[in-house]
């Protein structure tokens, strides 16, 4: 008797357990597939979404580039100007009409402040801050302070020190040259330390010479914060970007957060350095510090009376200094190494074209005495081309996302 009681309440236990279990299952289901109708409730064209996955999930499981998915969408409607797809379980729109991208990007941006990404400043402080991360008006007072810094005039401005990081790269490559008079190298590693060195010597005031000191913290701890590729930081991404309450409720750390301290220490001493013994230096460092101190960073047509007029609209924090460079470092370094290799490669397999940029760049070499400066690089149209064509074969940016903030209608 005993044993068939025992018996029967752990059938209803079990019982018990398989219905909750249903239930969560039920639940989750609904919450994944709750918006799959929702560009056909709208009448427009979509790519049906892989469960939790959505419509990325080639590129996602590694079967695919993000380039090519994309591509695939967009050549499987090539009569509409945007389609519908799922980035997990949000519902995106992409434009293909470049009118339309102008309404939504130009004339009607006020309308489109916004990135995707969220994330939580106070769980991760440092991602929490950059450009693309903070929203409404906060993002504007930082993008009108921070613009400055992206304009001709202070990429002139950095431009000696691109020089100098570039006649070390030489003196490396002269230094290593066979009996053939031939530099045997791996190009992305040696494009990603170049990367490395311009930004580590443009964002944070360094010299590393990551060439010839190989094994420099800068650089390991760069390719730490950089590598987006890693599967913890998928895992990562994908869970900020489908489920960001358990981010925030475990206050899980997107970026490596000894690799953050690193750079933090970096930043911290030399700005202390910096306002104490008032150096100035033509680095991002420098221009942040004007813009901590002015309110703004100063272009070359204004006057100091001006300048010293602009609110300080942002009262900054050392966290915010650091995101602001890491965003610097994030979003140049693979950027830029990425695009050198490629078109290292395409000049390779196009020894005529090769040819023919080096005879224009050697023109320009021995009328400027071996020393060229930023306007006459810049009226090099032949490699500016070069440069497009790589980028337009060789994209390392898939596309910019925006979010609607408000009611609109057109």
């Amino acid at each position: 008797m005993f044993s068939i009681v025992l018996s029967y309440c752990s059938t209803i236990i079990l019982s018990q357990s398989s219905v909750i279990l249903v239930i969560i299952i039920s639940l989750f289901v609904y919450y994944v597939t709750k918006n799959n109708d929702y560009f056909e409730k709208r009448g427009v064209v979509y790519i049906k979404p892989n469960f939790f996955l959505g419509s990325l999930a080639p590129a996602i499981l590694k079967k695919k580039t993000f380039m090519e998915v994309y591509t695939d969408i967009i050549k499987k409607y090539p009569n509409h100007g945007f389609i519908g797809i799922f980035d997990f379980l949000k519902p995106l729109y992409i434009l293909k009409d470049p009118d339309l991208i102008k309404q939504v990007c130009v004339k009607d941006g006020d309308n489109f402040l916004d990135h995707r990404f969220t994330i939580d400043a106070e769980v991760e402080p440092i991602v929490g801050r950059n450009l693309f991360a903070i929203k409404g008006q906060k993002w504007r007072e930082m993008r009108h302070i921070l613009t400055p810094a992206f304009t001709s005039s202070k990429m002139k401005f950095m431009f000696e020190l691109i020089r100098e990081c570039t006649e070390r790269t030489i003196l490396h490559i002269n230094s290593h040259l066979t009996e053939k008079n031939e530099f045997n190298f791996e190009t992305v590693d040696f494009f990603s330390r170049f990367a490395n060195d311009i930004i580590a010597t443009t964002a944070f005031g360094l010299e590393t010479n990551s060439m010839e000191n190989r094994e420099n913290e800068f650089y390991k701890h760069g390719r730490i914060i950089s590598c987006l590729a890693t599967v913890i930081f998928t895992i990562k991404f994908i869970i900020a970007n489908t489920l960001p309450w358990i981010i925030k409720t475990f206050r899980i750390n997107i970026l490596d957060k000894y690799s953050v301290e690193y750079f933090r220490n970096i930043m911290v001493k030399t700005m202390h350095e910096r306002e104490k013994s008032d150096i100035k230096r033509p680095d991002l460092i420098h221009l942040l510090l004007q813009a901590k101190h002015k309110g703004k960073i100063l272009e070359e047509h204004e006057t100091e009376e001006v300048f010293e007029k602009c609110a300080k609209s942002i009262d900054w924090t050392e966290n915010d200094f650091l995101a602001q460079c890491l965003l610097f470092y994030m979003a140049g370094f693979e950027t830029s190494s990425t695009t050198m290799t490629f078109m290292a490669y395409e000049l390779a397999i196009n020894p005529d074209i090769q040819q023919r940029l080096f005879q224009v760049i050697s023109e320009l070499w021995n009328n400027c005495q071996n020393s060229p400066n930023y306007e006459e690089i810049n009226k090099l149209k032949y490699l500016d081309m070069v440069l497009s064509e790589t980028l337009r074969k060789w994209t390392p940016v898939t596309g910019v996302d925006r979010v609607c903030n408000s009611t609109y209608e057109r």
